[in-house]
């Protein structure tokens, strides 16, 4: 059972840990949205779309272990799914 869940506070070094993390994957993403935008395709570039509505839904959530997890959790996917996308496209080209 997590310590959220408990009504316990996290560790302070848990939450830095989280925003980190949350913080790498965002500026990952950031970076390879502004360099990709002129190289890959028109479905690379639409991933951020979607990671900015998944991630605009994680700002509703009320507990601040949630927020961070579901941002980090949204980051890794759409990293994940523009690489997978950029490596097709490189395979066609």
């Amino acid at each position: 059972m997590t310590a959220t869940a408990v009504g316990r506070e996290i560790a302070d070094d848990r939450k830095q840990e989280l925003r980190e993390k949350y913080r790498d994957a965002h500026d990952e993403l950031v970076k390879r949205m502004d360099i990709g935008q002129f190289v890959i395709s028109d479905a690379a570039v639409a991933v951020p779309t979607t990671f900015q509505g998944e991630l605009a839904t994680v700002g509703y959530k009320t507990d601040w272990i949630d927020y961070l997890a579901g941002g980090g959790e949204a980051s890794t996917k759409a990293l994940n799914q523009i690489r997978d996308i950029a490596k097709r496209d490189l395979e066609h080209s």
